[in-house]
């Protein structure tokens, strides 16, 4: 049963000051992105113009201002990448088997006695739009890197990031242990409406932890893409939103990262009404 307009508000993302001690947080994702695919000198780049920018509100929402400044800075990172990179291309899988991607027949919900519920629905990879949409344009940049046998972080172009219009709702997970208590996240969506955690096992919801590791663990075995749509209640607040874990391996062919990218549904982020009864439905 859905709750009255006025007797809920929205939770939304975090607003996003460039006046805050550590800068603007769209170029501060971006620098982590750099220093996680092994470019500091990309990532300097990012945070120095981080730390410059003081406009009060965060370049990503100035699109008409910042789009030109953050397309200069991605061609400086990107040519700084061109001069890393080794001449001899070492490190790189040359495997380019293509695998097939198969819908699960099943609708995962489960439930707490605290009225948290987690409903996990898994999407067909192919019925992701081909225009206009953050997800399919992220995966489609997957395929690309894949069918080139370049799916390792460190081949992550952040100009095509940014034509995704992902960052801030982009997750970057290192899932190299073997147990997943030990995954960690590298990189946090600034803009997704969830508290910010270091590790997907201290999340405060005992089956949202649960169902994290579990998602995370299987893409990290499977090594493949994964789509889900996402209905939960969690402490009284509402999400959906579709979820794409995209996999990515490390120069022995394991996967030891996954790019974990949002896209926000509508009645994401709502809290719940507390004399409404809880439901699925």
């Amino acid at each position: 049963m859905a709750a009255n307009a006025s007797s809920r508000d929205v939770v939304g993302a975090p607003h996003l000051d460039c006046t805050a001690a550590e800068g603007c947080p769209h170029l501060r994702a971006l620098a982590t992105i750099e220093e996680i695919a092994g470019f500091p000198h990309a990532a300097r780049s990012y945070a120095v113009a981080a730390a410059r920018c003081g406009s009060g509100h965060c370049c990503a929402a100035q699109r008409a201002v910042a789009g030109d400044n953050v397309a200069r800075l991605s061609a400086i990172a990107l040519e700084m990448r061109r001069e890393a990179q080794p001449a001899n291309g070492d490190g790189q899988s040359h495997d380019a088997t293509l695998l097939r991607f198969d819908r699960m027949a099943s609708i995962d919900i489960v439930t707490d006695q605290d009225g948290n519920y987690v409903e996990r629905r898994p999407l067909k990879l192919e019925t992701l739009p081909s225009r206009g949409d953050s997800l399919g344009y992220l995966y489609r940049y997957w395929c690309d890197l894949r069918a080139a046998s370049a799916w390792e972080f460190a081949n992550i172009d952040t100009v095509h990031l940014e034509r995704a219009g992902i960052i801030g709702r982009l997750h970057v997970v290192d899932v190299s242990s073997n147990d997943p208590a030990d995954f960690h996240y590298e990189l946090f969506g600034h803009a997704v409406p969830v508290p910010r955690c270091d590790v997907p096992r201290a999340a405060s919801i005992g089956i949202w932890a649960d169902s994290l590791l579990r998602d995370y663990n299987t893409a990290r075995l499977l090594a493949v893409p994964r789509l889900h749509r996402i209905r939960c209640s969690l402490a009284g607040i509402r999400y959906h939103y579709t979820r794409l874990m995209l996999p990515f391996q490390n120069a022995q062919g394991r996967v030891h990262r996954l790019a974990i990218a949002i896209r926000q549904e509508l009645g994401d982020g709502i809290k719940v009404n507390p004399s409404e009864q809880l439901g699925l439905a």
